[in-house]
């Protein structure tokens, strides 16, 4: 899944993390979906984090990763209970 800016002119500039939770908010699974679904879900937050986590230099680099590993823990959290764990 590719995140696209708004602008050309902001094409050359680093994806900002209001734009990417804006992406994955639009992405909501339904209040009634299943705990993979969810999961799934909260691992695309993850993805979409991506170009910020894996850049020190990015100015929302830190809150991204928190972010990230919060999701990652919801994620795995939602699949152990899916599995009986």
């Amino acid at each position: 899944m590719s995140i696209t800016t708004p602008h050309d002119d902001m094409a050359d500039q680093p994806p900002r993390l209001a734009e990417i939770l804006a992406v994955w908010t639009e992405k909501t699974p339904d209040v009634s979906a299943a705990d993979d679904v969810v999961a799934a879900w909260f691992e695309l937050k993850t993805e979409l984090l991506r170009p910020i986590t894996e850049d020190p230099d990015h100015p929302e680099h830190d809150q991204a990763r928190h972010f990230a590993a919060k999701a990652a823990q919801t994620a795995i959290s939602l699949r152990s209970k899916e599995d009986g764990r």
